[in-house]
């Protein structure tokens, strides 16, 4: 492998490391705001919380259109700094009118898209209070993306991991304590959404030096980011589909209540996907620089990397989820959530194959295939609509999830083939297929004992922690560990100046180097 692949890996995998570590930070804090949350309120309230973030993420969609990934691609392509003030300058000048206007059409009609959308006015006020955070959250979406394009992982921890859920949990506890009303526990909601878009925009000024919120650029820098961007807003509002309809639709069908249990299972499988959110985070802007500097083998390499660890990590954080869902559940919300444990399983499980598959559109729009992406999106979300239409009046909230991962599952098998196409190699190979197939006998025997032992909280860390360590064991013995992996290894001795006797003497049994 080439040096050039070598740092990549490095890049990305110090870069994984921060952010994951931010991860841990935010699910903590932003599952303890949402256990306090959902325990003041009744299903119904929480209902009117997840509703209201899916507002503000439908509005931050329109009001970026894409150029939060045209900073993230764009930025690293450039090696002088003012013309990447230019390129910054550029999506802010369009971006930052366009959420204003969101938001007040947003604003003014809420109570018509509570009472005749939805035919439920109690979420008029939930929808009022989100949607005027729009322009906030557009802020925070084109600086994070001019962070990512500038390949800093601590901003995106300060800002994602910690700001954010920490001024949650702090107005939320402030709020608990002084027994305040419903309509300030969702502005408690709201207002962390402004605090991080103003924060955000600072940070990135402070990793682009020389850029203004206000500044000039020119109409070509405008019209080739928003030539690229453009195909992105559209994949972005047809992924919104297929992540978010499933909440307006349950609201529609079912009932706030069934939302709030629906928001809370695909809250906890969401778990699932951090590993992934760790190592897309700068992997799309690292492959981006790799194939601009035509080493597009490179960027490949560095892909099937990335999907065998996820591979390997994506199993030992579903083998709880699989094996007390509904424990899970009651212990962490109570006993009025308990219904969707059947549709948690079907989410972490979905969520557990796409977490491994999803870098594989981080490369697609890294080699520049947006349009490709947006053809993608709209037949995925097409389906996603089809499916979650007639699968939840039937099913409930199982069959949200069921629609929601098929759309998902669809999709990425759609990317591998597209991949295969464009580059003329599958992305999945055995490299990624193999720790897969030791995980499903491995979980399958685990959770046989986990069907005999009662379920409490000391059997679902013994059990986890038994099947991480056998699972990751027979990994190594069968499957042995990649060069890749024994650089990573030998750099951070490297770095640090010490020595890992017994990695190092596990990694020279099993190195297939």
């Amino acid at each position: 492998m080439s040096e050039d692949s070598n740092s990549a890996i490095r890049t990305i995998f110090k870069g994984a490391s921060i952010v994951y570590a931010g991860l841990i930070i935010q699910y903590f804090i932003s599952f303890a705001a949402q256990v306090v949350t959902a325990n003041l309120l009744p299903a119904g309230g929480f209902g009117n919380v997840i509703t209201g973030t899916a507002v503000i993420d439908l509005g931050a969609i329109i009001g970026t259109i894409g150029l939060n990934i045209g900073l993230a691609r764009n930025l690293p392509r450039e090696s002088s700094r003012s013309e990447r003030i230019k390129i910054a300058n550029a999506a802010y000048l369009i971006a930052i009118p366009l959420s204003i206007a969101v938001a007040l059409g947003i604003v003014l009609n809420s109570q018509y898209i509570a009472s005749t959308i939805f035919s439920d006015q109690s979420i008029s006020t939930s929808i009022t209070i989100f949607g005027a955070t729009v322009p906030f959250a557009v802020l925070y979406n084109l600086s994070t993306g001019g962070i990512r394009g500038q390949e800093i992982s601590r901003y995106r921890v300060y800002l994602r991991n910690i700001i954010q859920p920490v001024t949650r949990m702090g107005i939320i506890s402030v709020l608990t304590i002084y027994v305040i009303g419903d309509i300030c526990r969702l502005t408690g909601y709201a207002v962390p959404y402004a605090v991080v878009g103003v924060v955000s925009t600072y940070l990135f000024t402070k990793a682009l030096p020389g850029f203004n919120v206000i500044g000039r650029t020119d109409w070509k820098t405008v019209k080739e980011l928003v030539d690229f961007s453009l195909p992105i807003s559209v994949s972005n509002a047809t992924g919104f589909v297929i992540r978010s309809s499933d909440i307006f639709l349950v609201l529609y069908f079912l009932s706030n209540e069934a939302v709030g249990a629906y928001g809370v299972v695909y809250s906890l499988s969401q778990l699932v996907r951090m590993f992934s959110t760790a190592f897309n985070f700068l992997g799309m802007p690292v492959a981006s620089k790799l194939e601009s500097d035509e080493n597009l083998g490179d960027a490949l390499r560095v892909n099937e990397s990335i999907l065998r660890w996820l591979a390997v990590l994506s199993a030992p954080a579903l083998f709880p989820m699989l094996a007390y869902p509904e424990f899970i559940i009651s212990f962490i919300y109570g006993q009025d959530y308990t219904a969707g444990s059947a549709a948690l399983v079907v989410l972490a499980s979905g969520f557990a194959i796409h977490n491994v598959f999803s870098p594989n559109r981080s490369l697609l729009t890294a080699t520049g295939h947006t349009k490709t992406m947006m053809g993608n999106n709209i037949v995925t979300s097409a389906l996603n609509l089809i499916l979650n239409l007639v699968l939840i009046p039937q099913y409930g909230v199982l069959g949200a999830a069921i629609a929601t991962v098929a759309a998902y599952l669809f999709r990425d098998a759609v990317v591998v083939l597209e991949l295969r196409m464009f580059t003329g190699r599958y992305t999945v190979t055995s490299r990624v297929i193999n720790p897969i197939l030791i995980a499903i006998p491995t979980m399958s025997v685990m959770g046989y004992f986990a069907l005999e032992i009662e379920a409490a909280v000391y059997s679902l860390i013994l059990l986890t922690t038994c099947t991480s360590v056998v699972y990751v064991a027979l990994v190594i013995v069968i499957l042995g560990i990649t060069p890749e992996e024994q650089m990573l290894v030998d750099s951070v001795e490297e770095k640090y100046g010490i020595s890992f006797w017994l990695i190092d003497k596990i990694v020279d049994q099993f190195s297939t180097k």
